[in-house]
């Protein structure tokens, strides 16, 4: 009976301690281990993994999984695109040799920034009309808030304009890996049917072209 009783005794015991609230410097613990002081811990192992230990501003210690930046880098054109246009039409595929891919890993959310920049001009003519800018391409079907186009109507001297745009898109988690193309293509709309050369990327192959600048592709890549 004594044994008996013993036994019963530890196990009340134990029971109460499993499911005890611990506190540190507090005689009224509010989690399984409440600390009311500085936590300080020796020799953390180091952990492959996108989860971060955080705390809220009551103290509360909890994961948080952030996006964190996977790449950065960019395109920058090395010459000049030239192309003669002596009717009226529309081109909105010239390559200007300025594209990047990007690589999302099974299982990953995904935010993908794209800042472009491409002076464009007219280097000879004779009074054209009409529309130039870039065509924004994903995998090669054209991204319309990407893309971006100005007027011209030019009847004095050779002119240059440097395009630009801010893009971002959200990928959510998938179960297969993911490559995704940005590629920027010339958009040339002429309204009449005169002789112009439409130049592409920076105004001259050589030296540094600081007036308008070399035409840029950059990426920023974010993945939780």
């Amino acid at each position: 009976m004594k044994n008996i009783l013993i036994i019963n005794v530890a196990y009340l015991l134990f029971t109460t301690l499993s499911f005890a609230q611990i506190g540190i410097n507090t005689t009224n613990p509010t989690k399984d281990l409440d600390v009311n002081g500085e936590l300080r811990i020796r020799n953390l192992p180091y952990l492959i993994s996108s989860e971060f230990l955080a705390s809220d501003n009551l103290g509360n210690i909890g994961k948080y999984n952030p996006l964190l930046i996977s790449e950065i880098s960019s395109v920058i054109a090395s010459s000049n695109i030239d192309v003669l246009i002596n009717t009226s039409t529309i081109v909105n595929n010239i390559n200007l040799g300025l594209s990047t891919t990007i690589f999302i890993p099974a299982n990953k959310e995904a935010i993908i920034i794209i800042d472009y920049s491409v002076p464009i001009g007219v280097s000879s003519f004779t009074n054209p009309i009409g529309y130039y800018g870039i065509t924004f391409r994903k995998n090669g079907s054209e991204e319309v808030a990407g893309s971006r186009k100005f007027s011209f109507n030019i009847n004095e001297n050779a002119n240059m304009v440097t395009v630009f745009n801010h893009y971002v898109e959200n990928f959510t988690s998938s179960s297969i890996d993911r490559y995704i193309t940005y590629s920027l293509n010339g958009y040339v709309e002429t309204h009449n049917n005169s002789l112009n050369t439409f130049r592409f990327n920076m105004w001259d192959s050589l030296g540094e072209n600081y007036n308008w600048g070399k035409a840029t592709l950059s990426k920023m890549v974010y993945l939780r």
